[in-house]
């Protein structure tokens, strides 16, 4: 499963204006909503899904970075987004670092095997923080794009 396939022109730059994790969350549905992967009648569900899973289990995973993910039958596709944050958003770290790149995951509630191979696939491309900071640098969507399209080059080589 390919990063910027998943994710393609679902960039968005979160300003100092963001401050919080839920925030930062609302921020990325209606992007998601605006970019049409997902429909108007869904962002409550979205949100929903997305606090709940927060609420069960935090998604910010230290480092500066955050997945939060959801399973939802409101969705019928895997649908991505990345929310980059050079400020930083509180997201409630476990090391207490600010969250500079989100990356958004709604899935299908039958899309058990997709949803975790594209969590792991995240998981490691994000363990080194120079990553972090290369996509936290990014100034376009399309540079974000083309050091997605780096990482997982590097991923299927090693």
């Amino acid at each position: 499963m390919h990063l910027r396939e998943v994710i393609g022109d679902r960039i968005f730059f979160l300003g100092p204006e963001v401050p919080d994790r839920d925030h930062a969350l609302q921020v990325l549905t209606e992007g998601l909503v605006e970019k049409g992967a997902i429909r108007d009648f869904q962002r409550d569900r979205v949100m929903l899904g997305l606090l709940k899973r927060e609420a069960t289990a935090p998604t910010s995973v230290g480092g500066g970075v955050a997945i939060p993910h959801a399973k939802l039958n409101c969705v019928h596709s895997i649908v991505a987004a990345l929310g980059l944050a050079p400020f930083g958003v509180d997201f409630g770290a476990p090391d207490e670092s600010p969250v500079r790149a989100i990356f958004l995951l709604l899935s299908p509630e039958t899309s058990e095997k997709e949803h975790l191979e594209l969590v792991g696939v995240l998981g490691q491309v994000l363990q080194k923080p120079a990553v972090v900071d290369r996509i936290v640098k990014a100034q376009t969507i399309e540079e974000a794009q083309a050091i997605l399209e780096r990482l997982q080059e590097i991923l299927r080589e090693s």
